[in-house]
Formats: structure tokens, sequence, C-alpha cells
């Protein structure tokens, strides 16, 4: 029973600290050039989609994470700035049966954005169409 109690409170002390590190640079990272696209805390870099603010409904910031709320209306959004020559890192989760994804070296047409995208989707419980 020690022994259980002992890897209990290690993998809760590792989740914690793991916790603590989401969104934030190592400093090799920040050596490297690395930018943080998101700060876990607010909207700040993000906009809505052919827009100049964030949108007001449908997105939230939730336990370090940025999620669409389902059905939630808001909108695509981008970062505020433009980027080149870049190499992106991201980290996902997503609800059963979504289909999302991430579109890179877009270019802005009225309310679409055209571009490469990866896709984030659940094959085994999103029904074919």
């Amino acid at each position: 029973m020690k022994k259980l109690s002992l890897l209990l409170a290690l993998i809760m002390s590792l989740s914690a600290f793991a916790a603590e590190k989401l969104n934030e640079l190592t400093e090799e990272e920040k050596a490297a050039g690395w930018k943080l696209l998101f700060d876990g805390k607010t909207n700040s870099g993000w906009r809505n989609l052919s827009k100049k603010e964030f949108p007001a409904q449908g997105w939230m910031i939730e336990e370090g994470c940025l999620h669409h709320l389902p059905k939630g209306g808001g909108g695509d959004i981008c970062t505020d700035q433009a980027y080149e020559n870049y190499e992106f890192s991201f980290e996902w989760k997503i609800a059963p049966g979504a289909n999302s994804g991430v579109k890179y070296r877009v270019i802005e047409k009225s309310v679409s954005a055209y571009g490469p995208e990866y896709q984030v989707i659940d094959d085994a419980k999103l029904k074919p169409m």
C-alpha cells in the first residue's frame, strides 16, 4: 500500500508540474527563436478571421487551453501577425466525433481562409458523409 501511495503521489506531483508548464517556452526554445502563439490565459495575439477583434462568442479559454464551444458560433480565428519560414508545433485534444483542423500559410478571402490544413478529426467516431 505504501508503494501505491508513493506512486500516486509521484503521478499527482508530475501532473501538477506538467500543468504549470503549459503554454511556456523553455530557455532552449527561447534561445532557438521559438515564439509562443497562445499564453494559455488570454486571447491576445488572436482575432476573428477577416476581422480585427477576437470573437465575442464561441471560444473559451479554460485550463490553459483555447477551445471552440459546440455550436457556439464565433467562426474561425487566426493570429494577429503573419509568419513565414517557420516551424509550427501544437498539442491538441478533440471531442468525440469532432472534425477540426489548423490551416497554415492562408490567404484571407472574405470569410474564408484558403490554404493547406492539418486535419484534426476523430476518425473512429465520425460517420462518413
